[in-house]
């Protein structure tokens, strides 16, 4: 798998850094914990502190375009949207809870 950063944006106000990277590879579109680990060793960072925002794939192409945030601290991480934490696999997802029963009224016939 190859990676090449497009675009790097620092936001200091958010301590953390937006990254555009592409990605070539072999066989199969790779998963985020594989982008996740390629761009954390291409730019030797711990992924614990990478979120993966977005992976876009080129059709017909062995080529992905992805968009990533570098934060600070794991701290920091832990602050972004929850449904992009869940997708990253950084926070375990809850049980559903068990519906109740729903009571039927009886109907009184005269």
């Amino acid at each position: 798998m190859n990676i090449s950063v497009e675009k790097k944006f620092e936001n200091p106000a958010l301590k953390r850094e937006d990254i555009e990277f592409k990605m070539e590879f072999d066989s199969s579109i790779p998963s985020r914990e594989q982008a996740k680990s390629a761009l954390s060793s291409a730019i030797s960072i711990p992924k614990e502190r990478i979120v993966i925002i977005s992976i876009e794939s080129n059709y017909g192409r062995k080529t992905v375009n992805a968009r990533a945030r570098v934060y600070q601290t794991e701290e920091l991480a832990a602050a972004e949207k929850q449904h992009l934490l869940k997708r990253d696999g950084m926070v375990v997802a809850e049980e559903p809870k068990e519906a109740k029963p729903v009571k039927k009224k009886e109907v009184k016939k005269e």
